[in-house]
């Protein structure tokens, strides 16, 4: 079962990270087989008035305009906690992001229910009940529920009253977090409602605190967690440090400056948790840092703050902690009263069980009972290679889009007799068929024709082209014309005439189609196949061939830095035609008449004449956002196939950094090699690798150097690329429009970065290793 969550998922906010993890694990725990955090954001410029306007206008949360000044001023010394809490997010809760109720709608197609979350999902006060969080956009025949969520009050005025008797007729269940929204939405709805733990109490104190560093404070400490600007909360810390004699701690969003007080601007969600539990004496106005005071048995205070505090109450009234709570000016002694922890831990258990089994339930009742085959869990687990569909002999498998334009196999239940076959054929997530490195060089073709033609140092044509020429079949990635445009796909050669087709880099994933069925039939045939491709392309063929050995079959893989797919580049060369209003004839990504560089032609077609537009690595979207890694396939940033054990027989890729591992190999240190023209590194990873060089690599010129010298400049080889932190967005903003959207956003977002990263490419190389060097020593 697959499940989305919409909730209240503000990656600066400790609590409501906590609960988007929490409810996440929960799910998965229970037999979701898949469960997103699906999070819209709003990426549509604001003008000027209109900011003008939110500055003015009240604040939906009661901060005052001072508040919210002092609250901005001080973001930029929460930058280190910002970038905690997002690697956090990134490493812990999957998420899905988009930008329209449109693509949200789209999105939902591939989930079997939906819950609107946690914390204050419904709160207009918060700014965030809408027909989204109320879960409109979802499909009518995807069941929907909500979990634990909170509408931030007690009342509910007369216009969200009509909003919400139309909205949640349309769900299974609703459940909410505190008693006093139930009150307040049964005077909307008719549906029974149910009250239920925020999904941090899902988990017990044992769960959380395996989350806790070790101490990291000497000394005793009181902590102060404090989300809205409010000096009650600033006050009984200050009265309770003067009784104690203790410094206090504190976490909240802007600086406050007291010199008592230290403020805490870089902790991430594990610091955070430290702090909590290892406190002498904590005070909060938050609701979060009310729950984790209670999971850890402190002894605390909790301010109910006008507006926000019917939550804070109702949980500790639950609880039989009602005495913790803080409405006004009561003295700072209740802190010190000893609790009977076994007695409020048994009571919350009793809710967390009940909420357990709500959940357990929601999902037996939407889980319908299937022998479906099922070929991956998460999206991460599929690469795309296509050996699925080639294996499948009843022809049930076909490779579909999803939204963004990535492919993934689909299966036709009509025709799918539960052979097995297809997950049999996927070695990706088995991780098969590994070689590990037995030489490596560096390498140079000796035929300068088809050294030009390649990207670096010609090593894939010198090999291919001798292969071909003893009678052998090359398989390989070719940009073939079709209606017109450009498609990446692999194809089948056997003469040196069509070698230039899949010379060169592919910046795009190709399309296998049911290439590794011709394979198969070559191999039967007798004949000698070279298969060159990524490294799960390779990995998929030899899942496809059942990892049977044919003496008669020899690969190679490129270094590969992860894939976008052929919707994107087709939108970029589309992007490219409307500006210059003319057809594109070919594009060449690493062009040689550049020497060796990052630099690329488009070739357009005018009338009769063919004409090549230079494109700047540095002023191209395209270019630069593949190298960051800005939008690639989601397998890719988890690849299995990175690592110094390679899937294919040979391992090839440009030798980037060899001027400063071998500065004596190149030609103006009296080496061998001429940089200009390219030079490659070459991994021989198994004997038929060997053989596949020494019979058919005779025109290469190759030097052995050390393998561990080659991945320190060329990191891509052993681990794949971090996901760029705007990957969703740059994804959302192309579905929602088209590639000129994405160049738009990206120039924005780094025009300046981009300007300044050109003109220091232009110094010469000599004068900017100075330059760095002067850096380090100062």
């Amino acid at each position: 079962m697959k499940i989305a969550v919409v909730t209240n998922f503000d990656r600066k906010n400790y609590g409501s990270i906590l609960q988007a993890y929490a409810l996440q694990c929960k799910l998965k725990e229970l037999g979701a087989k898949e469960s997103i955090v699906l999070n819209k954001t709003n990426t549509q410029k604001k003008s000027s008035i209109s900011k003008l306007k939110n500055i003015l206008k009240k604040s939906a949360n009661g901060y005052s305009l001072r508040n919210r000044y002092e609250i901005k001023k001080a973001q930029k010394m929460f930058a280190d906690k910002n970038r905690e809490l997002n690697l956090f997010c990134a490493n812990n809760i999957d998420s899905i992001h988009c930008i329209s109720n449109k693509e949200a709608s789209e999105l939902s197609k591939e989930y079997d229910l939906f819950i609107a979350g946690s914390d204050q999902i419904w709160s207009s006060r918060a700014g965030l009940l809408s027909p989204y969080t109320l879960l409109d956009f979802v499909s009518k025949d995807v069941p929907k529920y909500s979990y634990a969520a909170s509408i931030g009050t007690k009342t509910i005025s007369d216009n969200n009253k009509k909003i919400f008797e139309e909205m949640l007729s349309k769900f299974n269940e609703i459940s909410v977090r505190e008693n006093s929204a139930k009150l307040a939405l049964q005077q909307c709805v008719n549906e029974n409602i149910r009250v239920d733990v925020d999904p941090t109490l899902l988990y017990d104190n044992a769960f959380w605190s395996k989350q806790v560093k070790e101490k990291i404070y000497n000394e005793p400490y009181i902590f102060v967690y404090m989300l809205r600007p409010e000096p009650h909360t600033i006050n009984l810390a200050k009265k309770l440090s003067e009784k104690t004699g203790y410094k206090v701690k504190i976490c909240s969003n802007r600086i406050i400056e007291k010199d008592i007080f230290e403020n805490i601007t870089n902790a991430g969600i594990e610091d955070f948790l430290t702090l909590i539990h290892n406190a002498k004496y904590i005070i909060t106005n938050s609701f979060h840092g009310t729950v984790f005071s209670m999971q850890f048995h402190k002894k605390f205070l909790s301010v109910a703050v006008e507006g926000t505090g019917s939550r804070v109450i109702d949980l500790l009234t639950s609880a039989g902690l009602q005495d913790r709570i803080i409405t006004d000016k009561e003295e700072i002694d209740k802190i010190y009263k000893e609790e009977s922890w076994d007695i409020v831990e048994e009571k919350i258990n009793n809710y967390r069980q009940q909420s357990i089994e709500y959940i357990k339930k929601m999902i037996e009742d939407n889980t319908k009972p299937s022998n479906k085959i099922i070929l991956y869990n998460l999206k991460k687990d599929c690469c795309g290679c296509s050996a699925c569909m080639n294996a499948c002999p009843q022809g049930a498998i076909t490779m579909v889009k999803d939204l963004y334009g990535f492919i993934y196999p689909k299966i036709d239940e009509n025709k799918c007799v539960k052979c097995g076959l297809c997950k049999k054929a996927c070695n990706y997530q088995k991780n098969k068929n590994k070689n590990k490195i037995l030489k490596s060089y560096a390498a140079l073709s000796e035929e300068k024709k088809l050294l030009k033609k390649s990207a670096s140092g010609g090593i894939f044509s010198a090999i291919a082209n001798e292969f071909l020429h003893s009678g052998g079949i090359v398989f390989g990635c070719s940009l073939e014309r079709k209606n017109g445009k450009l498609f990446p796909e692999h194809i089948m050669i056997n003469n040196t005439k069509n070698l230039y087709k899949l010379q060169g880099s592919k910046y795009v994933q190709s399309s296998i189609n049911f290439t590794y069925k011709e394979v198969l039939k070559q191999l039967e045939e007798g004949k000698k196949v070279l298969f060159s491709g990524t490294p799960c392309q390779i990995s998929g063929l030899y899942g496809f061939l059942k990892n049977k050995k044919y003496n008669n079959l020899f690969t190679m893989e490129i270094v590969c830095h992860g894939v976008p797919n052929a919707d994107l580049f087709q939108g970029y060369l589309d992007w490219e035609a409307k500006k210059t209003n003319k057809k594109i004839n070919n594009i060449i990504f690493r062009d040689k008449k550049y020497g060796w560089s990052e630099k690329g032609t488009i070739f357009f077609k005018n009338k009769n004449k063919t004409k090549g537009k230079e494109i700047d690595i540095y002023n191209s979207s395209y270019y630069r956002l593949f190298i960051t890694a800005g939008f690639n396939r989601e397998s890719c940033y988890n690849c299995n196939c990175k690592g110094k054990e390679r899937n294919g027989d040979i391992t090839i890729g440009d030798f980037w950094g060899i001027d400063e591992t071998y500065p004596e190999l190149l030609a103006n240190n009296g080496g061998e090699l001429n940089k200009k023209e390219g030079i490659s590194c070459l991994f021989v990873n198994s004997e038929n690798g060997n053989n596949l060089l020494n019979k058919y690599g005779k025109k290469i010129k190759l030097i052995e150097v050390d393998s561990e010298k080659i991945i320190e400049k060329n990191p891509a080889i052993v681990k794949p690329n971090r996901e760029n932190k705007d990957r969703n967005t740059i994804l959302s903003v192309f579905y929602n429009g088209n590639y000129e959207n994405i160049d738009k956003w990206y120039n924005k977002r780094y025009g300046k970065r981009i300007m300044i990263l050109g003109i220091w490419n232009k110094v010469p190389k000599n004068i900017r290793t100075k330059i760095k060097k002067v850096k380090r020593l100062t």
